[in-house]
């Protein structure tokens, strides 16, 4: 499974490689690549934090496994990290007074689903207290 299933097993040592980039100093920018892969970046996510497969979840032990990254370093490439690449991280990329923000909150306990989504300071999905900040005007939208 993985990247052995596109690219052959001989170019695997050369992909993705994720920790090594951080750990000299670059900075993520993750993204989708919709509509050729899902615009959900679940599984994105996933595998850069554990190197496997979303879909088979192999191998087992990770591919190149010294090359993952933390969740925490996953999310901040796909916030932070691609508001730095569009030249936009004065406004966009994390969650602070007067920054443009939507919203979308994980529980560990729904395994993965959203329980919550802001958007505009909309409420669209049941979870009261994630849009405080938009009610309170904290975050601004476009």
């Amino acid at each position: 499974g993985g990247p052995e299933r596109e690219m052959g097993p001989e170019r695997v040592p050369y992909m993705l490689p994720f920790r090594t980039l951080l750990d000299s100093g670059a900075t993520l920018a993750f993204g989708t690549d919709s509509p050729v892969t899902d615009i959900d970046p679940i599984d994105a996510v996933y595998t850069a934090v554990t190197r496997r497969d979303a879909d088979t979840h192999e191998p087992l032990g990770g591919w190149l496994p010294e090359e993952r990254i933390t969740l925490a370093e996953a999310l901040r490439a796909y916030t932070a990290g691609s508001a730095a690449a569009a030249q936009r991280e004065g406004e966009l990329g994390q969650l602070a007074p007067g920054m443009f923000a939507d919203i979308v909150e994980w529980r560990r306990s729904t395994n993965g689903q959203v329980s919550g989504i802001c958007a505009g300071g909309e409420l669209s999905a049941p979870y009261e207290p994630l849009c405080e900040a938009h009610r309170r005007g904290a975050h601004r939208h476009r």
